[in-house]
């Protein structure tokens, strides 16, 4: 089974309209304090009359998303303008004016070095194939949430729609109850090998009591013509 992008044709109006506003930033250092936190998670409230929160995520060098010494910072927003005008409160608020050559001493706010603004189509919350075939099965992109809720549950509905009545991710079973056909047999092969070890062992030392008396037959035959 392949997998591609689909043409706008076979989307619902519904979902043209929604976005995403997304912005990355490589910053000069952590926004907190204490940098020893591989990733911070925190959420502003809504502002310039958008309805969501801006999620902010910042990850350090441990993360191995950036060299050490800089930090990368995403801002993740439902989509209301441009992502430029969706995320510049929290801009404002998080991070140093790039066009401050100079800043004053006390501000102590990161220094954006590098950034990008992005909107992407957002369509999480419709049904992605009402003008699909039935051989085609459409599923969403990435929306503005940061966990996979929505993808395990859209992943649940393909699958029962591909193979109705099977379970879903079934549960792994125990390692210990795990039973094998072949067992009985393995152990009826070990105890054989066993068997053929003690059996070898058992000749070796009756072959080594042979060559001992022999051994004490020629001394004392050799001791007796000595003597005569």
């Amino acid at each position: 089974m392949e997998g591609g992008l689909a043409s706008e044709a076979l989307l619902p109006e519904n979902s043209r309209n929604r976005k995403s506003s997304r912005g990355i930033y490589i910053t000069d250092k952590s926004l907190c304090t204490d940098d020893q936190d591989q990733i911070t998670l925190m959420h502003l409230p809504p502002a310039n009359g958008q309805t969501d929160p801006i999620t902010v995520m910042e990850l350090s060098p441990a993360t191995y998303a950036c060299p050490k010494g800089l930090h990368v910072v995403h801002l993740t927003c439902q989509g209301c303008n441009s992502a430029e005008e969706d995320l510049k409160p929290a801009e404002d608020l998080l991070f140093k004016h790039v066009e401050q050559v100079e800043p004053e001493p006390t501000d102590t706010r990161p220094r954006v070095l590098w950034s990008l603004h992005l909107n992407q189509m957002d369509n999480t919350g419709c049904d992605l194939n009402e003008k699909t075939p039935e051989n085609v099965v459409l599923v969403a992109g990435p929306g503005a949430t940061l966990d996979f809720e929505h993808s395990i549950l859209e992943a649940r509905q393909v699958f029962e729609k591909i193979c109705p009545g099977e379970e879903f991710l079934p549960k792994a079973p125990n390692p210990e109850d795990i039973i094998f056909d072949d067992g009985q047999e393995a152990a009826n092969g070990d105890s054989g090998f066993e068997a053929d070890v003690n059996d070898e062992g058992a000749d070796q030392e009756e072959g080594h009591s042979q060559d001992t008396d022999s051994e004490v037959d020629a001394g004392v035959a050799e001791e007796g013509s000595e003597w005569s």
